[in-house]
C-alpha cells in the first residue's frame, strides 16, 4: 500500500506515468462489438450509458448527495486529470502524535498534519511551510496520501481515525487517500470514503513479475542467472516454476522467495527473512539480542526508543538511568526542537490552541534513584552521556541500512513490520506456555505466532482455539489458517485442524458467509490438503459447497478436477454451479 501511494505522488507531482494496462474483457466487447452492425452497436452504447448512469444514481443517492449530470461513475478520466494537477502531501500517521496537545477539539485538524510534515524538512524550510500547506488544503489543490494506520498502536487507532475523519470533513474539496487494512475502515464508509482494494496479482502477473527479477538479476550484482539442466529444461520452465511457487503469496513473500529461488537457496519463510536481514545487515548475528529487545519493545508497545536501549545498556553494567538526560538530538530527528518558535506562526493561521497538557514525551523515563553521592551522580551521568552517543549512532546505522523507521518523538519501528515479526519469533523459540497465552491475547503479536511455527509446536495453542467456544464468523479458528505456511508437513496440529476447518466447510447448517470465509482461508493457507477439500466438495449435494469448490480448484490449478468440472458445467441442474464449474476451468 506504501508503494502505491508513493507511486500516486509521484504520479501526481509528473516523475512517473503507467501505461494503460490491456483490459482483456474489454477487448473481448470491443471485438464482439465490432462484428455487430452501426444501429446494434450504437445501441450496445446506449445500453451501457443507461446502466451506468443508474448506477452513478444509486450510488450518489445512498450517500444522500444530489445528482447534478456530472461525470458518469467508472469514467476516471477527470479523476485522473486531478490527481495529477494537485500537490501530492504524504504523511505517515505515526509522524503525528495523538497524545500530545496538537489533538483536541479546537485544534485545525491541519495543525498536527503540518507539523508531521515538517519533519521531512529543515527548519527554515519548515517555517515557510506553514501559510502554504494552509493554503493549498484550502484551496483544494492537495493530492494528501495517509499511510500508516496499521502501523499504529492498538491504543492509538482512535485518536487516528478521529483526526481522519476531522481531515476529511474540514478539507473535503482536496482529493484524499487513506492506506487501510482489510478491516476497520467501516467509518471511513460512513464517513463518505469509497474503499478500493489493491487487485490481487493473477497467474499473468506472477509470470511478469518473475520474469522482471530473472531480467534484472544481475544488476543487483549477484552474477549471471544459473539455471540447473537437471531440474529445469529451459528458462521457461524456471521462469514457470517462479511463478508457481509464489502463487497465493503477499508481495513480500513473494520477492523474499524469488530471491531465494534465484540465488540457488531456497528457504522457508524464516530462512528467507534471515537472508533478507543479512543481506541489509551484515552484522545481524552480531547485534542480534539488541534487534531481539527493540523487536519485543515495539510488538508490546508500538515503538521503542533512544531511552529504551540506554536504559537496558545502564542495568546490564548494574546502574539506573537518571532523570532529564536529553536524548541526541542528531537522532532524534524530532520537529518538537522547533515548536517553541513555530507556536507564534500556529497560532496566527490556525486560532486559538488546547491548554498545553503535559506529554509522556515530558515525563522522565525513569524516576530519582536512590540517594546517590555527587562523585556516584556524576560517574553515572558521565556513563549515561557515553552510551547515549553509542546507541544514537547504532540506531543511526540501523535507520540508513533501511532496517527502521524513525518518526516524529524519536520513536522508531522497524521499516518492515514483518522482520520486527520474525525477530519476535526467535524470543518465543523457547518461551513457557503462560507467555505464549500472553502474546497470543495481542494483536501485534499475531505475524510473530506464525513464524514461531518454524521454531516449535504449538499445538496446545492450536487445539485450546478449536475446543474454545466459537464467535459467530469464527474468526478466533480461521485466523489461524495462516499459521499453515509457517509449519512443516509432521506438524502434530495439522492434520487434525484442517478437518475442523473442512468440516466448517461443508456443514448443512452452516451461514453462507461463514462457508465463505472458510473458502478463503482455505485458499490462503496454501495448504495441500485445500485442493482435497475443494475437489470433495464438487460432489456436495449443496449447491453453494458446489459453487464454491469449483472456485477453489480454479484457483488451485487443480488439474486433477479439470473433468469433474466440465461434468458440472454441462450437467448441474444450478446455474450459478454451471457458472462457477465455467469459472474454474
Amino acid at each position: 500500500r506504501t508503494t502505491a501511494l508513493l507511486s500516486m505522488a509521484l504520479r501526481s507531482a509528473g516523475f512517473l506515468d503507467f501505461p494503460e494496462e490491456m483490459d482483456v474483457v474489454q477487448q473481448q466487447l470491443e471485438a464482439q462489438e465490432a462484428r455487430l452492425s452501426r444501429d446494434e452497436q450504437a445501441a450496445r452504447i446506449k445500453q451501457r450509458v443507461a446502466t451506468m448512469e443508474r448506477a452513478r444514481q444509486q450510488y450518489t443517492a445512498e450517500r444522500g448527495e444530489t445528482v447534478d449530470g456530472g461525470k458518469l461513475l467508472g469514467d476516471t478520466s477527470a479523476d485522473r486529470a486531478a490527481i495529477q494537477q494537485n500537490a501530492p502531501v504524504y504523511i505517515h500517521l505515526a509522524d503525528l502524535q495523538f497524545n500530545s496537545r496538537e489533538f483536541g477539539r479546537r485544534v485545525d485538524p491541519a495543525e498536527p498534519l503540518v507539523r508531521g510534515l515538517q519533519k521531512q524538512v529543515g527548519r527554515i524550510v519548515s517555517m515557510r511551510m506553514v501559510q502554504r500547506m494552509y493554503n493549498l488544503l484550502e484551496s483544494g489543490n492537495a493530492l494528501l496520501l495517509i499511510d500508516g494506520y496499521d502501523d499504529l498502536p492498538e491504543n492509538e487507532r482512535p485518536a487516528a481515525m478521529d483526526w481522519i475523519e476531522s481531515i476529511l470533513q474540514t478539507y473535503s474539496n482536496n482529493h484524499i487517500v487513506i492506506a487501510m487494512p482489510l478491516y476497520g475502515y467501516g467509518r471511513l464508509i460512513d464517513a463518505g470514503v469509497v474503499p478500493v482494494f489493491l487487485r490481487p496479482w493473477n497467474h499473468a502477473k506472477r509470470l511478469d513479475f518473475a520474469q522482471h527479477w530473472m531480467n534484472t538479476w544481475e544488476n543487483f550484482g549477484r552474477g549471471k542467472l544459473k539455471i540447473d539442466p537437471m531440474q529445469f529444461e529451459d528458462e521457461t520452465a524456471f521462469h514457470m516454476h517462479i511463478a508457481e511457487e509464489t502463487r497465493l503469496q503477499n508481495a513480500l513473500d513473494s520477492t523474499l522467495h524469488t530471491w531465494t529461488i534465484l540465488d540457488d537457496s531456497p528457504a522457508n519463510q524464516g530462512g528467507a527473512m534471515q537472508a533478507y536481514l543479512l543481506e541489509r545487515l551484515p552484522e545481524a548475528e552480531e547485534i542480534l539480542p539488541d534487534l531481539l529487545f527493540m523487536a519485543a519493545t515495539q510488538l508490546d508497545t508500538g515503538y521503542f526508543k533512544l531511552s529504551h536501549l540506554v536504559a537496558r545498556a545502564l542495568e546490564a553494567e548494574g546502574l539506573r538511568a537518571l532523570p532529564d538526560e536529553e536524548e541526541n538530538p542528531e537522532i532524534q530527528e524530532d520537529a518538537d526542537a522547533d515548536d517553541s518558535i513555530l507556536d507564534a506562526y500556529y497560532d496566527e493561521v490556525a486560532g486559538v490552541r488546547e491548554t498545553p497538557t503535559k506529554t509522556e514525551d515530558e515525563i522522565s523515563v525513569a524516576e530519582s534513584p536512590a540517594e546517590l553521592s555527587a562523585a556516584d551522580e556524576k560517574i553515572t551521568r558521565q556513563r549515561q552521556r557515553e552510551i547515549t552517543r553509542e546507541q544514537s549512532q547504532h540506531l543511526q546505522k540501523l535507520v540508513d541500512a533501511g532496517i527502521l523507521a524513525v518518526y516524529r518523538g524519536g520513536r522508531y519501528q522497524f521499516r518492515h513490520k514483518m522482520l520486527c515479526a520474525y525477530l519476535g519469533s526467535l524470543l518465543l523459540a523457547e518461551a513457557d506456555e503462560g507467555v505464549l497465552h500472553e502474546k497470543y491475547q495481542l494483536p501485534d503479536w499475531q505475524y510473530a505466532l506464525r513464524y514461531a511455527n518454524l521454531h516449535r509446536d504449538l499445538t496446545p495453542l492450536v487445539i485450546e482455539q478449536i475446543q474454545a467456544t466459537p464467535d459467530l464468523l469464527h474468526e478466533h479458528v480461521l485466523s489461524l489458517t495462516h499459521w499453515l505456511r509457517y509449519v512443516g508437513e509432521g506438524a502434530r496440529w495439522r492434520n487434525e485442524f484442517m478437518k475442523y476447518i473442512g468440516g466448517l466447510f461443508v456443514a448443512e447448517d452452516q451461514y453462507t458467509v461463514v462457508r465463505e470465509r472458510v473458502a478463503a482461508a482455505l485458499l490462503y493457507s496454501g495448504d495441500r490438503s485445500a485442493t482435497v477439500i475443494f475437489r470433495h466438495a464438487l460432489k456436495n449435494p449443496m449447491s453453494d459447497v458446489r459453487v464454491l469448490g469449483c472456485l477453489g480448484v480454479g484457483v488451485l490449478q487443480d488439474a486433477a478436477a479439470i473433468d469433474a468440472l466440465a461434468k458440472l458445467v454441462i450437467e448441474d441442474a444450478v446455474e450459478d454451479v454451471r457458472i462457477a464449474a465455467a469459472l474454474g476451468l
